[in-house]
């Protein structure tokens, strides 16, 4: 059973986050601090990384497209961190792997930890931690060794080697959490076996979810827009930056079975063998989820990004020659053009999660539909004042020019006029001499 009265056992929980890192600060700072600071490429968990990776890779030949791998993936010792609530306190091993992404220049944190005999209301605020900035005393919270830890995004600057990332919040992206729950299997549907209120409680991060007014079964349960069900033995249910998986407890035992039974009616084939197998410590691993939702913050990271760059204010009152250059070549057609194409290599990333996540749950990951909207919203009024301004730049040239055409050819016209009265200044004397010479004789 995964609850022991009113505690879960066995609660997996992880977190991803981003943050912007130039690819020069990677590899001339935090590359280097990391292969002296310990940081591992080698371990178990980077094993099941690298054989889910292949196998989702082999499955994406389907849209054409191959998973975007980072450059690296790190793996840190693990920590020990303490959990403090109001009744007690609890040793966790908290681990930390960070992977680097080239194309976005994105270093992504995976945090990830286990908790035994947790109740609904404590598992809660492990969730919510993503988004606090609790003050540095007092209980409930995180603490390493005897200094509180504010939240995820400050626990992950701790462990990173000599404090290279600040992480300013301008500069991460809201971090993704998932919970994973074992159910026992007495359960038909393993998402039965958890009380409605206290699953959306969790998945939502409502600390209040005992107020929420109950849905009937018949509504809650089949109501699974935005749910993956592939399997008999597993459920996920997603809201925009949370995955909240219920599993049967015997669910290793019925991948080890599935294998065989493959394995001896068709054969052996590594890499399917190596994923069917796989049940992985860290939460919402073993079926590939977090994997798709990494490529969905990618995407996020990089749609703010543009959006950031799009919504710079165009007037900058009175300001320098220089900056005002920029600014138009910052606006100017090819550069929309550009970002433009960079939107159509991000929903690439998009399809990417669809053939396993669903259409409905990728542009819900992060409202990255909505946003991915607002972006070719301002992207349009850009291109379209782009269009004006090069008009009128235009206009203003071949204005310009028909002026100096026609200055031209008024001192041409002036010119030629003061050539001719030239000549006939010297043409004169010539004529009068002509009629002396003619009356002498």
């Amino acid at each position: 059973m995964t609850m022991h009265g009113n505690l879960f056992k066995d609660a997996k929980i992880a977190l991803l986050g981003a943050v912007k890192l130039e690819r020069k600060a990677w590899d001339t700072d935090v590359l280097p601090s990391l292969d002296s600071g310990g940081w591992r490429t080698d371990t178990p968990f980077l094993a099941e990384v690298s054989a889910a990776f292949e196998f989702f890779d082999s499955k994406t030949i389907f849209i054409g497209q191959q998973l975007k791998n980072p450059i690296r993936r790190s793996y840190a010792p693990p920590v020990h961190v303490t959990v403090a609530f109001a009744k007690d306190k609890r040793e966790i091993n908290v681990e930390l792997c960070v992977s680097y992404f080239v194309e976005q220049e994105v270093l992504q944190i995976l945090i990830y930890f286990n908790l035994d005999d947790i109740s609904p209301d404590e598992l809660i605020f492990i969730k919510e931690l993503k988004w606090y900035r609790l003050p540095s005393s007092n209980d409930p919270g995180l603490f390493l060794g005897e200094d509180k830890v504010s939240n995820y995004y400050d626990l992950a600057a701790r462990l990173l080697p000599g404090g290279l990332i600040s992480f300013d919040p301008s500069e991460t992206f809201v971090m993704y959490d998932f919970i994973e729950l074992r159910i026992s299997n007495e359960f038909e549907f393993p998402e039965k076996g958890i009380d409605p209120l206290v699953y959306n409680g969790l998945l939502f991060g409502d600390e209040g979810f005992r107020f929420i007014r109950p849905p009937t079964d018949e509504h809650r349960y089949k109501d699974n827009t935005h749910s993956f069900m592939g399997r008999s033995y597993f459920h996920y249910r997603f809201s925009p930056t949370s995955c909240l998986s219920v599993l049967h407890d015997d669910t290793k035992l019925k991948k080890h079975s599935w294998a065989e039974y493959y394995r001896n009616e068709v054969g052996y084939v590594p890499v399917l063998d190596n994923y069917i197998r796989m049940d992985s410590e860290l939460a919402c691993f073993s079926e590939g989820t977090l994997l798709n939702i990494e490529i969905c913050l990618l995407r996020y990271a990089q749609l703010c990004q543009i959006k950031t760059k799009l919504e710079r204010k165009e007037n900058l009152g009175i300001t320098s020659f220089w900056t005002k250059f920029k600014r138009k070549e910052m606006l100017g057609s090819k550069t929309l053009l550009k970002i433009s194409d960079q939107l159509d290599d991000i929903r690439l990333h998009e399809q990417l999660t669809v053939f396993f996540l669903d259409q409905k749950i990728a542009e819900i990951t992060y409202q990255n539909d909505q946003l991915s909207l607002s972006i070719e919203r301002i992207l349009d009024r850009r291109i379209e004042t782009a269009k004006l301004g090069e008009n009128r730049r235009l206009r203003r040239r071949l204005t310009g020019a028909a002026i100096l055409f026609a200055f031209i050819l008024a001192l041409f016209e002036l010119f030629s006029s003061y050539e001719n009265n030239e000549d006939q200044k010297h043409r004169r004397p010539n004529q009068a001499s002509e009629r002396i010479y003619i009356g002498h004789l």
